[in-house]
């Protein structure tokens, strides 16, 4: 991954974990907002409910009352007004319990007026009960969808870290330093051209040396052909270098950072053929290379591979 590429993934990661966060927030209040109103509705239709209930138990009591009394005069009615022995005269009692016919009206009368009284007092009650199921049943909709959009903007958030993390574990230097592996006193110095960059730990990984030929190889595509007119023939053999070092399975890693880093050396010699610090630094890199060959064995793929290499180096710079 080159620096542009994890540069945009770091910004565009910043701009969704951003804008994650802040929709998650303003889902996750508007979810609390319509359950707060959900819950407040619910409790007015629990209050008309019970006062229903509590209205039709009373008047229930009431008529129940009425009809068992008018039920146990009828009672009364069927039975022979006689003694136990049947040596009395008939005696009239209807009026005495309340039994007689107007009583009776009465109580029918009555019955049917608490019937009606508890069917008005009912509606009555009952009145707000269908907007508000109508109005709670929109709330609980806005509920979940604020709830289910509060779970996909936490997502979008957790994306967003997820690409800046994605970013640092790249191992792009941006002029800073990083630490990689186990914590050590002693640090592998990597010279990227970009900044210096502290890998610590007892051996370099493979990822730090693929991220390192990452960088080398946008040096030698970016290497400029206009104040050197071998450019082109020289980009493709310093292209064979460093493609050949990183595959090599013949060098430890740490020799593949130290002949990378030749190879980078070189490239930015080639970038200014004229200069003569750079081509001080251009000789000591290929004695470098040199040495990395000659601790080669000689049937060594890579040592066959540098010995007809490095003189096509030598000559593209012009070096002695």
């Amino acid at each position: 991954m080159d620096t542009k590429t994890a540069h945009n993934m770091e910004r565009s990661g910043k701009i969704i974990a951003i804008a994650g966060v802040i929709l998650f927030g303003a889902s996750l209040i508007g979810h609390l907002h319509y359950k707060s109103r959900l819950s407040s509705i619910s409790s007015r239709v629990n209050s008309i409910e019970f006062e229903i209930g509590k209205l039709q138990g009373q008047r229930s009591l009431e008529i129940s009352s009425l009809q068992s009394k008018q039920e146990s005069c009828e009672n009364r009615a069927s039975l022979p007004n006689l003694d136990p022995f049947g040596n009395l005269p008939p005696i009239d009692d209807a009026a005495f319990f309340g039994c007689d016919p107007a009583s009776l009206n009465k109580m029918s009368v009555q019955i049917t007026e608490l019937e009606t009284q508890l069917q008005s007092q009912v509606q009555e009650l009952a009145k707000p009960l269908p907007a508000l199921y109508q109005q709670g049943d929109q709330e609980y909709f806005k509920t979940r969808l604020f709830f289910y959009s509060s779970i996909a903007t936490f997502g979008l958030a957790i994306i967003g870290l997820l690409l800046i993390l994605g970013r640092s574990l790249a191992f792009v230097n941006r002029g800073g330093d990083i630490s990689i592996g186990n914590i050590h006193d002693s640090k592998l110095p990597i010279n990227s051209g970009q900044g210096n960059t502290a890998v610590a730990g007892d051996a370099i990984s493979d990822l730090v040396v693929e991220n390192y030929s990452n960088s080398v190889r946008n040096s030698i595509r970016h290497l400029p052909t206009t104040s050197n007119p071998n450019a082109d023939e020289l980009k493709q053999v310093l292209a064979q270098l460093q493609e050949l070092i990183t595959q090599s399975p013949e060098i430890s890693n740490e020799k593949k950072q130290m002949a990378l880093e030749q190879v980078q050396i070189l490239t930015e010699a080639g970038a200014t053929p004229a200069d003569p610090q750079k081509r001080k630094l251009a000789d000591q890199a290929m004695m470098v290379l040199r040495g990395i060959t000659s601790s080669l064995p000689e049937a060594a793929k890579l040592a066959e591979a540098l010995n007809k290499l490095l003189p096509a180096v030598t000559s593209l710079l012009g070096l002695l």
